[in-house]
């Protein structure tokens, strides 16, 4: 579940969508020149671009048992 926002704050979980056009659900930080989309999982590496067009705060997950 998410809620339509334009703005991040960093260690926000956001929707985003990248400089290639792909949606993708990542830990959101601005560094100095750019930004940082960090996944959970750790054996991921994180993205790194000038640009992120957010799209949504997560604000709940839901899972079937």
């Amino acid at each position: 579940m998410f809620v339509a926002k334009t703005i991040a704050e960093n260690g926000d979980i956001i929707v985003a969508m990248t400089e290639e056009n792909e949606a993708t659900v990542k830990r959101f930080y601005k560094e100095k020149a750019r930004y940082r989309l960090q996944p959970e999982n750790s054996s991921m590496d994180p993205i790194y671009l000038e640009q992120v067009s957010v799209l949504g705060k997560v604000v709940g997950l839901f899972r079937e048992m």
